[in-house]
């Protein structure tokens, strides 16, 4: 795509897990600072997922036909909160299926989260993006916690908006 100088793109992918479900914003800057964002999904919020030691990671999966593969992100949003007392950093990022960190976006130390839903934004360095591949999680991990002490994120399991094409995944007992 040819880029004219008068006017700038940039496309914005926030992940927002939380009081309205997992959904995708697809933003566009022009010159004159207009931003036009178009919602990618439902919005729909159904199901409360736990991440702690035996589940570090929450995500959206990115197959290969995906609408979302080759586009760039640089800000993802998710609603948290924790329940008990868990410690220890919740990472929020792009991840490999053997758990490592691909791009990280930002972490937030588990025991400063509240014990209601709030939404929290993690954004790369501006002007950085990150271009979205087949394979890719995007979303949260946190390897600290148990069963009882963990950090809840709100999910949207009714409305996908790329079909089987992208769709949450977690990692669960050593398995995905």
């Amino acid at each position: 795509m040819r880029r004219d100088s008068t006017e700038r793109i940039v496309i914005l992918l926030a992940m927002i897990i939380a009081i309205s479900g997992i959904y995708f914003l697809n933003s566009t800057a022009h010159a004159d600072t207009t931003i036009v964002t178009t919602q990618m999904s439902d919005t729909t919020s159904t199901v409360e997922l736990s991440t702690y030691f035996g589940r570090p990671i929450i995500s959206e999966y990115v197959t290969d036909p995906s609408v979302l593969a080759g586009k760039s992100i640089d800000t993802i949003t998710l609603s948290l909160k924790k329940v008990g007392s868990p410690t220890g950093t919740v990472e929020v990022g792009v991840f490999n299926s053997d758990l490592s960190v691909k791009q990280l976006f930002g972490d937030v130390n588990a025991s400063t989260l509240g014990t209601s839903y709030t939404t929290h934004t993690f954004s790369l360095t501006s002007p950085q993006t990150y271009q979205i591949q087949s394979g890719d999680r995007i979303g949260i991990k946190f390897t600290g916690g148990d069963s009882s002490n963990y950090i809840a994120i709100m999910t949207d399991q009714h409305d996908s908006f790329d079909g089987t094409n992208s769709y949450l995944s977690y990692h669960y007992n050593n398995s995905w």
